[in-house]
């Protein structure tokens, strides 16, 4: 998992040195690593382009309980559920 914390901060060179060894620490294991916090396409993209896949956040939903999950990997959709 990457920090919402350090995702946050992909601006700075620092942290998205630090960003980048965190996704391929895992890779060395066959592993990966999910960025949380992930609130904008471009946030999303730069992760993208350091090879992290598999991110969670804002972009796609606001947290939901166990129903709603449910409801929205049934409906097919990353759309909160009102």
């Amino acid at each position: 998992m990457i920090a919402a914390s350090l995702v946050t901060k992909l601006q700075s060179k620092q942290y998205a040195a630090i960003v980048a060894t965190i996704i391929n620490m895992p890779k060395t294991l066959g592993m990966i690593a999910v960025a949380e916090g992930v609130e904008s396409k471009d946030i999303k993209h730069q992760l993208l382009q350091m090879g992290c896949i598999y991110e969670q956040g804002y972009l796609w939903s606001k947290p939901v309980c166990d129903e709603d999950f449910i409801a929205l990997v049934i409906k097919g959709t990353s759309s909160t559920i009102p």
